[in-house]
């Protein structure tokens, strides 16, 4: 059974672990954009966000034992006066533990991010998700999330195939 709460300063080196291997996938599929070891929580950005009340970071258990963790906040006005400012919940990282894939983990806690974003009058929930990553993609397409916008590259000097 997976069980969602709140995290606590014992979660770091959890968070981090995870983290990590995030910031690894991305830099594999992306080298040129991405650091694998650039912009990872220190131990005090890490207790920042747990005492700060506009900022949420929830592991997910499975049988007691930490499976997954999500990161996000309240989403910055837009900067475009053009664009409305919607009270919008962003999800700035969530990541599941190999050894918990597809158990429930990941799903429980865009749920229990809902349930925050809803009590708390947000409208929606946002959130970036990098084209290399299709599995994460259908994750939240499963889950009722639609394309927003699209951001398009065209590298200098290369055709793209």
């Amino acid at each position: 059974m997976v069980t969602v709460r709140e995290a606590a300063s014992a979660d770091f080196g959890f968070v981090r672990r995870l983290e990590e291997s995030l910031y690894k996938c991305h830099a594999e599929a992306r080298p040129d954009i991405f650091d694998a070891g650039a912009g990872l929580f220190t131990e005090s950005e890490f207790a920042e966000w747990l005492s700060d009340p506009s900022r949420l970071i929830l592991i997910a258990e499975s049988g007691g034992v930490p499976a997954a963790y999500l990161a996000g906040y309240r989403a910055e006005p837009p900067s475009e006066p053009v664009i409305r400012d919607i009270p919008t919940f962003y999800i700035d990282e969530l990541v599941t533990d190999p050894g918990f894939l597809r158990t429930g983990a990941a799903s429980a806690l865009v749920a229990a991010a809902e349930e925050y974003a809803k009590k708390r009058g947000y409208e929606r929930i946002t959130l970036n998700l990098w084209s290399f990553n299709s599995s994460a993609s259908a994750f939240y397409a499963d889950r009722g999330f639609l394309p927003l916008n699209t951001l398009l590259e065209k590298k200098i000097g290369e055709e793209n195939t």
